[in-house]
């Protein structure tokens, strides 16, 4: 049976349980569509950085991780601002994990709805592209993949690192994203169309004998018969049929405390 996840106090790092990802950006593509909505004359609002909001569904799992992860998020805290200060700050300290059926804690965010029953935390890595890993442990190259391959809704679990933050009068531990695995496919939380899924909803109209006009755009290539290296990242990903939401995660707060 597969580790459900693991936790390295000392290294300050994890690898969380299975998640559902939103607002995810993770490929390049994801990337583009947050710098053009980015303002940066928009002081609140953080640059454009890698990562997602993830969505831990409340069970033993879950409860086991936040067990095992609040002495990580203990040491972060001590060793930046030792023990005594990180006694008196406790109360006031933010950690990433947050209540999705603590209406305080959900009550700024667009997609309230779909983390009842749940934790969440958002990460973020504003300076490397993480590595992708496929659901067999092989790393995946992200330029072979497309928004039908990682996207809001699928699962994943996250290589994740830990520091202690004070900025603009907050202080509190901050969840950094190094490494995503995708585990498997899930229900959209963008509902995008997928390719598959259009092709699917005009099989009936097709004419099979009719000339293919798009035939130069796709080199050729049979709109049934994908590309090699495509195939390869279908097989990898076991036929991934759904997309991505590229909006940026809304910043972290409290919620969940080390002590």
């Amino acid at each position: 049976m597969a580790k459900e996840f693991s936790v390295d106090v000392d290294a300050k790092t994890c690898v969380t349980p299975t998640v559902v990802g939103s607002y995810v950006c993770l490929l390049d593509e994801q990337m583009t569509a947050q710098k053009e909505k980015y303002d940066p004359t928009d002081k609140d609002k953080a640059p454009p950085a890698w990562g997602l909001q993830a969505i831990m569904p409340k069970g033993p799992a879950t409860d086991a991780f936040l067990k095992e992860i609040r002495p990580l998020l203990g040491r972060v805290v001590i060793d930046r601002i030792g023990v005594e200060k990180a006694k008196k700050l406790a109360p006031i300290l933010r950690m990433p994990f947050r209540d999705g059926d603590d209406p305080q804690q959900v009550a700024a965010l667009k997609n309230a709805d779909q983390l009842a029953g749940s934790w969440f935390f958002s990460v973020r890595n504003q300076f490397k592209q993480p590595v992708i890993i496929g659901p067999t442990g092989r790393a995946v190259d992200p330029a072979t993949l497309t928004t039908d391959d990682i996207y809001s809704g699928a699962h994943y679990r996250l290589l994740l690192n830990f520091g202690y933050y004070d900025k603009k009068g907050n202080k509190g531990v901050a969840a950094y994203v190094n490494a995503v695995m995708k585990v498997k496919d899930g229900d959209r939380l963008d509902h995008v169309v997928t390719k598959a899924q259009a092709q699917s909803a005009f099989s009936d109209f097709a004419d099979e004998s009719a000339v293919d006009m798009f035939s130069k755009a796709t080199g050729g290539q049979s709109e049934s018969e994908p590309a090699d290296a495509t195939q390869a990242v279908n097989d990898l990903f076991g036929g991934v049929d759904d997309s991505d939401s590229s909006a940026e995660p809304e910043e972290s707060g409290g919620g969940f405390s080390f002590m």
